[in-house]
């Protein structure tokens, strides 16, 4: 029997009721639920890693679920204080001591961002304390925990969502401390609830109010504190920066960066991740090129160009040096790039250095840097070069740094509006020309159609890449082409959407098509900069194709069609804007939002029926008894006793007094003690205060609280079977 329940202990001293363990309340986890979701959401849709949320949320959601299970069945809280204590602490044994990225702990790309790495360690901290919620303080303190996750993510991502999530955890907050504290109130004064209800509902309002404006103020203040917090410590293993001058950690997830000789153009949705692959210290922004295709196959590109040069260190005193060796940043042989026909830069031009730091994520085959290279130095220069700056390496690069200068032309379009078409013939046999794959009619049509009325290349080039940037969507997750099809027959005029290589093909061919030479580039966009305004981030998803376009007395000039298209990520979201922030936001984001959306307004219900509607029911009840309001609430109390035993087939009579019902349904119970002391308490309680005479104090009113709960505990343990026999002959249900 739950003797803990009842108000006087074995000797029979008078307990007081704070000392007793307070019964768990359901709509109190379900708040704490809905704000601990708010904090983990706005991580996720930070960290943008399906696997590292369902993860946590799902721990999250076992941890609820058992720290309720141990409360209900009052058991010690140390039984599972301990282990969490001891599973964090082995967590952040392993995150500090260990070089090796511990996948299951954090997304990968947190490797580099301390920020996201605290994050990480809160979300951590939030899953673990999920099971050690044993009491109303610690539900309270759910409220710590997911204002501080809140408050950092909001210093790194500007996501509208936020605000959303921020006013579901405020709704939630109030509506938890509301509710703990009616139930205080109603456990320990249920007269002075009753009789001043007007006044008691006004002080939550007021309470409710207080919070709201507390944790807007909380909220505004939590965020610069956080990410100096963030920026101060420092995570080894999952969650530390790596130094790229002396990388020694292994990588669960290398990238192979390659250019291939052929390159098949839509060949599908394309999945790149958030690795960091390499850091491009430079004073102004390129695109860093690794290879360029001349040929055009109908179903994507090759590069038919030999790589007849050896890379080799070039001798001291060698031509092109004087303008090179004057400043070097490492100390590595140079190797100087010859010009040639094909990768010539016109005289208005500047040199550009930059020094590529590679991150031990990538493993390159080739040398990347902004057009046209002219010079590098490299640890061991071992590869080949062919006419138009390639570089293959003979040996791939990983984790080391390198240093490229490059010819860059200087131009403008009323520089580029004057150029000559009198195209080098180096130039005009290989890039204006189709061989054996000439692109459809339809193509060639609207090439010429869009340029019959323009004089000049650039103008020519300009409405080419008009055409292509509004003519398609740019979408990473575009089928793949059909294989019986020209690609940019279907990319421009059947599909009409595809990835930044489909945008690229379909610029060169009309250009070709024009009698402007183009070919594709392919390599890296030029990263993120980062805030000294010198480096660049680059990452694997600034994996990128482009156009070039050769003007003559200039040479190549990039043309990037992607840069004015609209993808369909944007679309989505504007049509979710039209569609309503809110329901959008509900229906747009996976299942958590619009459940949590649910359990608050299931909340909110709860809290107008229990805070108004009881309330005043209570107060315009009749009293026809002319009771107390304490001795009508043990009244009541007998009266649900009363409900839970009819259930069992034990109903009173309107002849039966209670002491006659009591004797009856004793007969029955006979094979469960517990509630037979149960109810006998019970019925000597509400025979006092209904017949007495004598006005119940608080403590009466929760001693018989104790007994109707013990009571219903006794009777779902109790054998059904056994109570059934026990019926007398001709009982009545």
């Amino acid at each position: 029997m739950p003797t803990t329940q009842l108000s006087r202990d074995s000797a029979g001293q008078q307990v007081e009721p704070e000392e007793q363990p307070t019964p768990a309340s359901l709509p109190m986890y379900f708040a704490a639920i809905v704000i601990t979701l708010c904090g983990l959401q706005a991580v996720n849709i930070t960290l943008e890693d399906p696997g590292f949320g369902n993860l946590t949320l799902i721990l999250t959601m076992v941890g609820f679920m058992v720290s309720f299970l141990c409360r209900q069945q009052r058991l010690p809280s140390h039984l599972v204080e301990l282990p969490a204590a001891l599973v964090f602490a082995v967590i952040c044994f392993l995150t500090i001591a260990s070089d090796q990225s511990l996948p299951f702990l954090a997304p990968a790309d947190v490797a580099g961002d301390r920020s996201k790495g605290m994050a990480v360690f809160l979300t951590w901290l939030v899953v673990l304390r999920s099971f050690t919620l044993t009491s109303d303080s610690r539900l309270l303190f759910c409220c710590v925990p997911t204002i501080a996750l809140i408050g950092l993510i909001g210093t790194m991502n500007s996501d509208a969502v936020l605000v959303t999530l921020f006013i579901v955890f405020v709704c939630a907050a109030v509506f938890m401390l509301v509710h703990e504290n009616f139930l205080r109130a109603r456990a320990a004064t249920p007269q002075k609830q009753v009789v001043s209800a007007g006044k008691f509902l006004a002080g939550q309002i007021q309470l409710a109010a207080l919070c709201i404006v507390g944790s807007l103020v909380v909220g505004r203040l939590a965020a610069e504190p956080m990410r100096a917090a963030g920026s101060a410590l420092l995570f080894s293993g999952a969650m530390q920066m790596q130094n790229t001058q002396n990388q020694n950690t292994t990588d669960t997830r290398v990238v192979n960066i390659s250019e291939s000789t052929d390159y098949m153009v839509g060949r599908g949705p394309v999945t790149l991740g958030e690795q960091v692959v390499m850091r491009v210290e430079a004073s102004h922004a390129s695109n860093w090129r690794g290879a360029t295709y001349d040929v055009y196959t109908g179903h994507g590109w090759r590069n038919s160009l030999d790589k007849s040069t050896s890379l080799a260190p070039s001798p001291d005193g060698g031509p092109g040096q004087e303008w090179f060796d004057a400043r070097p940043h490492l100390d590595y042989p140079l190797v100087l790039v010859p010009e040639t026909p094909i990768n010539y830069v016109g005289a208005k031009s500047h040199a550009f250095r930059q020094v590529f730091h590679l991150e031990a994520t990538g493993i390159f085959h080739e040398i990347y840097g902004a057009s046209e290279i002219r010079a590098l130095r490299l640890p061991e220069p071992a590869g080949q070069v062919d006419a138009a700056g390639g570089i293959r390496l003979a040996a791939a690069l990983r984790a080391t740094d390198y240093e490229v200068e490059s010819r860059v032309a200087d131009w403008d379009s009323e520089s580029l509006a004057k150029s000559s078409t009198d195209y080098p013939e180096a130039i005009r046999s290989r890039y204006l020309t189709f061989g054996t794959s000439k692109p459809s009619e339809e193509t060639i049509q609207t090439a010429l159609r869009l340029t019959k009325d323009l004089k000049d290349p650039y103008s020519k080039m300009e409405a080419l890449r008009d055409f292509v940037s509004t003519q398609c969507l740019y979408n990473t997750q575009s089928p793949a082409s059909p294989s019986s099809v020209d690609v940019v027959q279907y990319f421009l005029f059947d599909r009409k959407e595809g990835y930044c290589d489909s945008f690229a093909t379909a610029l060169a061919v009309l250009c070709r098509a024009a009698g402007l030479p183009a070919r594709v580039a392919s390599g890296f966009a030029e990263g993120t900069l980062d805030s000294s305004g010198s480096t660049y981030t680059v990452r694997e998803r600034d994996k990128h194709m482009w156009t070039e376009v050769y003007f003559t007395g200039v040479g190549w000039v990039s043309v990037d069609a992607t840069a004015g298209a609209q993808s369909v990520d944007e679309m989505a979201e504007d049509d979710k804007k039209k569609r309503g922030g809110l329901m959008g936001f509900l229906f747009n984001h996976g299942l958590l939002p619009p459940v949590a959306a649910l359990a608050f307004i299931a909340m909110l219900a709860y809290v107008l029926k229990v805070e108004v509607l009881d309330k005043l029911r209570r107060r315009s009840r009749p009293n026809p008894l002319g009771l107390a309001a304490a001795n009508i609430e043990i009244v009541d109390t007998y009266a649900r006793a009363l409900a839970s035993l009819r259930r069992w087939g034990m109903k009173r009579s309107d002849s039966q007094t209670p002491f006659e019902f009591q004797d009856h349904a004793a007969q029955r119970l006979a094979s469960c003690p517990a509630a037979v002391l149960a109810l006998q308490e019970l019925t000597v309680l509400f025979v006092r205060f209904r017949y007495g005479g004598t006005v119940a104090e608080p403590d009466n009113v929760t001693q018989a609280h104790a007994l109707e709960k013990a009571l219903s505990e006794a009777l779902r343990k109790a054998d059904r079977r056994a109570i059934a026999l026990a019926a007398p002959a001709g009982a009545g249900a």
